[in-house]
């Protein structure tokens, strides 16, 4: 049984695009220190396989399938996740997909596929959780954002742009949602090794 820090004991994580990559390492992260985590991937069985290492260590974990691009989805990883916890302590809306394409041969379907997930999910994903928080008197909205969206960069139109709007987004989450008690940050890491 793995020895839990007392700084997230108690607490509940979502993590979504927790089944591989930087989510799948915050989702360990979290249950490492303590936290119950709620394993958000649109593969389930991704998702179950994740959960099932965070339980061999000794954790509490659920996982969820969910489309962050989709509403009822998206109210579904809440409501199971309420389900499950009671609480909605930390957001860690990680859940993206990206691809390289020059903007010349973009494609209108690809554009908003993009837009849709990383965008969209993410402003469903915080708006959602962030109703929760304000009726437990607070929490914590992690989103993972991208340096792409802070620079031009070849090929990466749909990406950099959506990403652009998270960082906005948050920005704008932010100052909204502190007099509830809610903080908001945004990471924007540069190329990760898997």
């Amino acid at each position: 049984m793995q020895q839990h820090s007392a700084r997230m004991s108690g607490k509940a994580a979502i993590v979504t695009g927790a089944g591989r990559g930087i989510g799948r390492a915050i989702a360990a992260a979290f249950a490492a220190e303590g936290a119950r985590v709620a394993v958000v991937d649109r593969d389930l069985d991704a998702a179950r396989s994740v959960v099932a290492e965070l339980q061999a260590l000794g954790s509490d974990a659920i996982a969820i399938r969910a489309d962050v691009s989709s509403e009822s989805d998206v109210d579904t990883m809440v409501a199971t996740t309420l389900g499950a916890f009671a609480t909605i302590d930390v957001l860690v809306s990680n859940a993206g997909v990206g691809f390289h394409r020059a903007l010349l041969d973009l494609t209108l379907a690809d554009w908003e596929r993009v837009l849709r997930v990383n965008l969209t999910g993410t402003f469903l994903c915080v708006q959602r959780v962030a109703r929760v928080m304000r009726q437990q008197g607070g929490g914590r909205v992690i989103v993972i954002s991208s340096t792409s969206g802070q620079r031009g960069a070849m090929a990466r139109t749909a990406y950099g742009v959506s990403k652009a709007g998270v960082i906005q987004l948050m920005r704008v989450a932010a100052a909204e949602l502190a007099p509830h008690g809610i903080r908001v940050n945004s990471i924007a890491p540069g190329p990760i090794m898997k």
